[in-house]
């Protein structure tokens, strides 16, 4: 997606946007342009038709009056509440409205309070990320053509004094790569599962390594996992006929000396819930238990492109968990990669099962920190609903360090209770722990699974479920169904931070 930069008035995009808060007096920036087109904003603006909601939008024509055919009035709601996400979901809106009606390209008129909220970079990221991010459409499996938006291939932006244009082009440039990022790891998402095994999930690291050289990527087959004694891994692999992979991305961008942080993410590429069955609807859905695991590729493919000076492993352990004639069953105990035996209660608490194994390879690297990005726990969905990720961990600076990510890059996550009281619940008679609670009353589901995972860390160790935010398949004016990406900025953002 390109970005320029030019005058208002003399746009000839397809269409050029313009953001109006609720019951605001026209801006400076848009009077002389309705002025050209003799009031017809402020007309649309003083009739029931365009209320200025957030995210509400109105489609004017400028017959000849203007180079752009068309005005499209973009609604910010109230100008005491403007936030980047505010801002976010408006530009969206935007991209969205024009793209599905077959206009791929747009100017947007900057409001002057965007500046002056969140300064020119964060307010180009923001607008280029957020463009990105709502035209991304998957299509690849559709045959009618007419159905398919085109892509959208220009974004131009007028409305910014000299002094801010630099830095309006630096933060849209990166703004640009993150959506980029985020739309990659998306496509792996809504791949069908019988394309995006883990077979095909181990073999698009692969494809990374060659685009970037720094990224050094390794993969564990079968018989290296049994040597080493993944028995999460492989017992979760058991009822499936797709061998598991267990991939290992490192990026050194900066002198070894300086030590790694490690990013871990779960990557189940379909979770029928094993001889524990799911019910039949919506286990289509459980093609993106893996996202966790396409989210920490997607942020280490994103840090090498971006050549951040930081040094960051990623680990992705990858398997189906199906119910096929060797499935593991209730009752089984499995042995972790670090020694620690597992008591199995139900074989749909698979997913902590392969992080275990993942977080006790994490300690070899004597890593600094530690994050895991799973879609772990419908609990969590309970508690938080689609709107924030889980935060759970054991180290308080940390968490202070994710939280201020998570902010920045707009992926909003909450923190969330991990104390000696959830540990108990896990407490096995049989093996050193079970792998979810004996009965239905305790509660504390998304606790409980980071309970769990605690017992495989040595280290500052921060843990995201992102079971309610790393899909919807409820559409909204800003971003189309399916996966969302979540997760990537986020880990950019963190990573900015070991620098």
């Amino acid at each position: 997606m390109q970005v320029n930069i030019f005058d208002a008035i003399k746009s000839k995009t397809g269409a050029m946007a313009v953001f109006l808060f609720k019951g605001a007096s026209l801006p400076t920036e848009l009077r002389a342009l309705d002025k050209q087109l003799g009031g017809m904003i402020e007309m649309a603006r003083r009739t029931a038709d365009f209320k200025e909601e957030k995210n509400e939008i109105m489609l004017l024509y400028t017959g000849g009056l203007l180079p752009t055919p068309r005005i499209l009035l973009v609604g910010l709601g109230e100008a005491g509440k403007f936030d980047a996400t505010v801002w976010a979901r408006a530009v969206g809106t935007a991209a969205a409205a024009l793209q599905s009606r077959k206009i791929c390209e747009m100017a947007i008129l900057i409001p002057a309070v965007a500046i002056k909220k969140l300064g020119a970079s964060r307010t180009g990221l923001t607008a280029a990320k957020a463009a990105g991010v709502a035209a991304y459409q998957f299509s690849k499996y559709k045959t009618d053509q007419e159905a398919v938006f085109p892509p959208f291939n220009f974004f131009g932006v007028a409305g910014l004094a000299a002094r801010d244009a630099k830095n309006f082009l630096a933060g849209a440039a990166e703004g640009a790569a993150i959506a980029a990022a985020m739309n990659f790891v998306r496509d792996l998402g809504n791949t069908p599962p019988m394309e995006m095994t883990p077979t095909a999930l181990a073999q698009t690291a692969k494809n990374i390594q060659k685009e970037f050289p720094k990224v050094k990527v390794t993969v564990l087959e079968k018989a290296e996992m049994k040597k080493l004694g993944m028995g999460g891994v492989l017992g979760v692999s058991l009822g499936s006929n797709e061998p598991p992979k267990f991939i290992v991305m490192e990026y050194f961008g900066a002198a070894r000396a300086r030590g790694v942080n490690v990013f871990v993410g779960k990557g189940i590429t379909f979770d029928s819930g094993g001889l524990s069955i799911k019910p039949a609807d919506r286990m289509d859905e459980m093609k993106f238990d893996m996202l966790g695991g396409a989210a920490v590729m997607g942020a280490v493919r994103l840090i090498a492109a971006q050549k951040l000076p930081v040094n960051v492993i990623g680990l992705i352990p990858a398997t189906e968990n199906l119910s096929g004639g060797s499935a593991y069953r209730p009752g089984d105990i499995l042995r972790a990669l670090n020694g620690k035996t597992i008591e199995i209660l139900n074989t749909d608490a698979e997913g902590r099962l392969i992080l275990a194994d993942a977080l006790s390879y994490a300690a070899k690297y004597k890593p600094k920190t530690v994050i895991d990005l799973a879609t772990l726990t419908g609990a969590i969905v309970v508690a938080l609903s689609d709107q924030y990720a889980g935060l759970f961990g054991n180290d308080e600076k940390f968490l202070g360090r994710v939280l201020s990510a998570g902010a920045s890059a707009g992926d909003a996550v909450w923190p969330m209770p991990l104390n000696e009281q959830f540990t108990n619940l896990i407490k096995s008679e049989v093996a050193d722990m079970r792998n979810t609670t004996a009965g239905k009353s305790e509660g504390g589901g998304a606790s409980t699974a980071a309970a769990f995972l605690k017992e495989f860390t040595s280290f500052p160790w921060a843990h995201l479920d992102i079971a309610g935010t790393a899909w919807s398949m409820k559409p909204q004016s800003w971003i189309r169904v399916g996966a969302s990406g979540f997760g990537v900025h986020l880990l950019y953002e963190l990573a900015k931070r070991f620098v």
